[in-house]
């Protein structure tokens, strides 16, 4: 099974993007969202869309991806 770990960040533009972390340590996302609940609402969608064996997390550490460090 694999595991998702997710996060939102504010940006200095007052805007939110999300950073998604996949198997692998691929990382994919989106920016732009205007508040916190359309960042959760892209979420649960890809949430929904994804493989049923995939586990998802939120984060609000840092996390290395591909050998950095990721803030």
């Amino acid at each position: 099974m694999g595991k998702i770990r997710y996060r939102i960040i504010p940006q200095p533009n007052l805007t939110f993007t999300v950073e998604i972390f996949g198997t692998g340590n691929s990382i994919y996302g989106a920016a732009g969202f205007t508040n916190v609940a359309d960042a959760e609402a892209w979420i649960n969608e890809k949430k929904r869309a994804a493989k049923a064996d995939e586990m998802w997390e939120r984060s609000s550490e840092s996390v290395r991806i591909n050998g950095r460090l990721r803030t």
